[in-house]
């Protein structure tokens, strides 16, 4: 008798349905599930009731009437599932409902459907109604219209949501082949329902596969847990159920009775222990957490090795793809997008952007954006990331200030966000948060080294045109001065002669000193581009060689040097500026070496030090610290003006020049040239140089 059975069934399936509907009552998918698992409970208890031979005109009657109701509980369970959302087909869900009630109704108070149900020693036998050809045309259309759907859907869909239509997609294919086959056709073909008791197993294939999607992928979001302990029991019992229903088909069930044990008791035994043992155990563990998403890769040393790379001293842009890195290799997820400034989309649409940054939560913050049901409160930019295929929503940032956004996309195989995913996230984003504000305090540090620099700038070029304005009034004072006399002494032919050997002179100092400040300001007419250091310097070396005297020149410098992005006229107007110093620091001869090195500062990044190196007598402490100043000299006939338009150059191109005692033994100066390079054509950028460089 397969009525106790199919009892029980509907017992089972009636308390799905009052689980999944309190689980989430606000939710529509939970709603419409709950109402198309108790329309097939209700399909199963009239056909049980119908085989118990208990008023099997009624049960009869009940089930074609509770077979009436399926399809526009399928239909409107089909059409929300799996994101939420209201029915698509409004319209032919209202309709389709619309017929059910009319077919029900006709079902149960009258014999136009089916009647006269009798239970025979060969099955079932029943009547056709009149309207019975119409009832299963019903059936079949609504039934079409449901894959029809469900195809659509599945087509259009993508990651987590594409997994959970599979396997709905493949119950639902054969709940209707066979319940439809076994129940419908075949009936109607036949004329008696002798299989009728078939078409409810098909539910099973149907009710498992939920099943799988509500434990792995979160169907229904039930946040369902299984415990190592509950696993193995359902495994147990599955396996055992198994074996058992194998054995009685083999006709093996009486064999193993002879031994006195029944037969399940035995099989439930065997399983148990083999489950348990040694071998097969630590297996069947690693294969349930697998299955039950407890398997996962070794968080804590991924998030150890990704705290020790965001501890370095990083830019935004390297912040960002070592969380993209990090969070794709170790969580295998499809896309990481982060964001630190709503200019910079990263290819997103507008629109996406714009919701990305509209979210207003303490930072750092998770925001499940797949959790959030269909609700008319609901923010219109969460349908806008969703939509746009983002499931994760991340804030970054210390305090109330935001540094930057991380949007994460459905995982590899649509596995879902769990507790330690999500806290492994977490941790995640405060690391990055912490590495963001370092990275904006070191860029904060050098927008005020640079504000410094400038300010320094602007000092000196105050002293500088204060010291112009002091040189330039002597011989103005001087011209003023024999102007004045022209009208008493220009018969004086001496003073004629006075007259036309100092005017001349002392205007040549003027423009002199005019010409050498507007060097000061490098910015005027710089042209900047790659500039070849190496090929600069050797021919002022070479120049120098050529000159001959008592200065003997050499070039020191490997062969393959990166380039500068400098102005080549004024980085030539820089060396031969020191190269000159140091000759004429070698009034009575001596070696002068030009040395060129590089010094790696990543894998990206180097520091290009031009050393010009002399063997005269050296800077003398009392006035190492004003060297650099504008029209300080020690030199009779200089302006003063020389190391000051270097350092300006210097300072104009990102890089240092200092000048420090030679540590080769001969004595002399060591004037030293940092420039920041970048390597494998990444764009330069300037870079704060230690000034032991």
């Amino acid at each position: 008798m397969d009525w106790p059975v199919l009892l029980a069934l509907a017992l089972l399936l009636i308390a799905l349905a009052v689980y999944g509907y309190r689980a989430r009552p606000d939710s529509p998918v939970n709603r419409w599930f709950a109402l198309q698992t108790l329309t097939l409970a209700l399909w199963v208890i009239g056909i049980a009731g119908t085989h118990a031979s208990y008023f099997p005109e009624f049960w009869g009657r009940w089930t074609f009437a509770s077979a009436s109701l399926m399809p526009p509980s399928f239909l409107g369970f089909t059409s929300v599932f799996p994101d939420n959302k209201r029915p698509g087909p409004v319209r032919a869900l209202a309709l389709v409902a619309a017929v059910a009630v009319i077919f029900a109704l006709l079902s149960i108070f009258t014999p136009l459907i089916a009647h006269t149900f009798v239970i025979t020693p060969h099955g079932l036998r029943r009547r056709p109604g009149q309207l019975m050809p119409l009832f299963s045309l019903y059936f079949l259309i609504s039934t079409f219209l449901v894959l029809g759907v469900l195809i659509t859907k599945w087509r259009r869909a993508s990651g987590q949501a594409r997994a959970q239509l599979r396997f709905y997609n493949t119950g639902l294919l054969g709940l209707c082949i066979g319940a439809i086959t076994t129940n419908l056709i075949l009936p109607a073909l036949t004329g008696h329902s002798e299989y009728s008791t078939v078409g409810p197993y098909f539910i099973l294939p149907l009710v498992g596969l939920i099943g799988h999607a509500i434990i792995r992928h979160r169907l229904f979001d039930l946040r369902l847990i299984i415990h190592r302990g509950a696993a193995f029991l359902i495994f147990i019992g599955v396996s055992s159920t198994a074996i058992v229903l194998i054995l009685k088909q083999a006709g093996l069930e009486q064999t193993l009775e002879s031994i006195q044990i029944p037969a399940e008791t035995l099989v439930v035994a065997v399983v148990a222990a083999a489950s348990l043992s040694l071998p097969i155990a630590p297996r069947l563990s690693r294969l349930l957490d697998t299955y039950f998403l407890r398997s996962r890769p070794d968080l804590d040393r991924a998030l150890q090795e990704a705290a020790r790379r965001l501890s370095r001293l990083l830019t935004a842009s390297d912040i960002s793809l070592e969380i993209e890195a990090t969070l794709k290799s170790t969580l295998a997820i499809d896309t990481v997008t982060v964001l630190t400034d709503r200019s910079d989309a990263r290819g997103l649409p507008d629109l996406v952007n714009e919701a990305a940054w509209a979210m207003a939560t303490p930072r750092p913050t998770i925001f499940l954006l797949a959790r959030e049901q269909e609700s008319s409160r609901r923010p219109r930019h969460i349908d806008i990331l969703r939509n746009a295929g983002f499931e994760v929503w991340v804030a970054l940032g210390r305090g109330t200030q935001k540094s930057g956004v991380i949007l994460l996309g459905v995982r590899n195989g649509g596995e879902a966000y769990f507790g330690s995913t999500l806290q492994f996230i977490e941790d995640i984003a405060e690391l990055s948060s912490m590495a963001f504000e370092v990275a904006f305090l070191h860029r904060r540090h050098i927008e005020l080294e640079r504000d410094r620099h400038r300010l320094e700038h602007f000092a000196r070029m105050g002293r500088a045109y204060a010291g112009l304005g002091h040189e330039i009034r002597t011989p103005l004072t001087t011209i003023s001065n024999l102007i004045a006399l022209i009208p008493d002494r220009l018969d004086d032919p001496e003073f004629r002669d006075v007259l036309t050997r100092l005017i001349p002179g002392e205007v040549a100092r003027i423009v002199k000193l005019t010409e050498r400040l507007r060097l000061m300001a490098p910015a005027a007419s710089a042209q900047f581009g790659p500039a070849n250091i190496k090929s600069i310097v050797a021919d002022i070396v070479a120049f120098q060689m050529a000159s001959g005297g008592r200065i003997r020149p050499r070039l020191d410098a490997p062969e393959h040097l990166p380039m500068v992005h400098g102005d080549g006229a004024q980085l030539v107007q820089l060396f031969t500026n020191l190269v000159n110093n140091a000759i004429e620091a070698m009034p009575y001869g001596g070696e002068l070496i030009v040395r060129i090195r590089t010094s790696e500062m990543g894998q990206e990044r180097a520091i290009l030090t031009v050393e010009v190196i002399d063997q005269g007598l050296g800077i003398p402490k009392e006035i190492s610290d004003r060297i650099f100043e504008p029209f300080f000299t020690t030199k009779s006939t200089g302006t003063g003006l020389g190391l000051s338009i270097c350092r300006e150059i210097a300072d104009f191109h990102g890089a240092i020049l200092t000048l420090k005692p030679s540590k080769e033994g001969r004595g002399g100066t060591v004037a030293a040239v940092a420039f920041p390079v970048v390597l494998e054509g990444v764009p330069p950028a300037s870079l704060t140089v230690s000034s032991e460089a």
